[in-house]
């Protein structure tokens, strides 16, 4: 029988347990202002080396504190809680790089990564739009395969 070795990583397996972790929130007027994010492309790259570094609850308490509102800790656990299981198995972090940024129109930024651990790469696209003069992040996504992440 062919199997592979355990501590092998399927990635297409994983693109399905990543695509649990995705988050998008949907709420239509946002409360007001916790910590205000005045560049979200900085704030993206700080949650992307969150998830290099495998810190997960910073990442969580992050994106509930800069959500405006809009998302509780409770909640942004549990959209990412199939994540530290499939990162603690991914082996060391090795690079990451910003594949690409797009702004539409003056209120919405999505920006896409590429992180490339020992056993495998994910894809990440962050996202957040402009309420008045600062920027909430409102989407996470993750996953193994690149078809699946949106990239432009």
């Amino acid at each position: 029988m062919n199997r592979k070795p355990t501590s092998t990583i399927d990635l297409c397996r994983i693109g399905a347990a990543l695509a649990v972790a995705m988050l998008t929130l949907a709420c239509s007027i946002p409360h007001a202002a916790a910590d205000n994010v005045s560049d979200p492309k900085r704030w993206c790259d700080d949650a992307t080396k969150l998830v290099a570094d495998k810190s997960i609850l910073e990442l969580i308490d992050r994106m509930a504190g800069d959500s405006n509102g809009w998302l509780e800790k409770s909640v942004a656990a549990q959209y990412l809680a199939g994540l530290s299981p499939v990162l603690s198995r991914a082996g060391k972090n090795l690079s990451s790089d910003l594949l690409a940024e797009r702004r539409y129109g003056e209120a919405l930024a999505r920006f896409w990564y590429i992180l490339v651990f020992e056993k495998g790469a994910f894809y990440f696209r962050c996202e957040a739009i402009k309420y008045g003069d600062h920027w909430v992040p409102v989407g996470v996504h993750f996953q193994s395969d690149p078809s699946l992440i949106g990239l432009p």
